[in-house]
């Protein structure tokens, strides 16, 4: 396991111009203690999605948001995500915020959704396989049980910025 706490003077290079949103202007919570999970099977990250989370982890400090950042890698991803939800857990962390391990996110995205003060906030995301659909899926009957029902949804059929 690493952890990763990241450390803004190395990133100033990395800073957003002027005139951009910043964390302190979401009203966020003062209590909160954010689990930043990463599964990671290959131990690898690309140069963009690392540039990509330095820049997350710059913009969060910048913002006073206390988080810790943990890779567990070389593992299934789900035994990682489970090591994960108990380290969130045994650590006191009022939230996990998972992260995949080829995301390239907008670091605005983690003040956003704890401004929202809810326990479970989700946002679409798009699938790695072409066409990139939507990753929400969606039953056309309702009945979660009947796995041919299911369906991709679109952005069109969201209707919103966030769920």
């Amino acid at each position: 396991m690493i952890v990763v706490k990241a450390v803004v003077s190395l990133c100033s290079h990395l800073t957003r111009e002027i005139g951009e949103v910043e964390p302190s202007e979401y009203e966020i919570p003062d209590d909160n203690k954010v689990l930043v999970a990463t599964p990671n099977y290959t131990n690898l990250f690309s140069s963009e999605v690392h540039t990509n989370h330095v820049e997350c982890g710059e913009v969060w400090g910048r913002g006073g948001i206390d988080y810790n950042w943990t890779i567990v890698g070389r593992s299934f991803v789900h035994f990682a995500r489970t090591r994960l939800c108990q380290l969130a857990v045994s650590g006191g962390f009022t939230h996990l915020f998972w992260l995949d391990d080829d995301a390239i996110i907008d670091p605005m995205i983690l003040p956003k959704f704890l401004a929202h003060d809810k326990d479970v906030v989700i946002a679409p995301y798009p699938m790695r396989k072409m066409p990139h659909a939507i990753g929400i899926l969606s039953s056309t009957c309702g009945d979660f049980r009947d796995h041919d029902s299911y369906k991709n949804m679109e952005v069109k059929d969201l209707n919103q910025r966030l769920i």
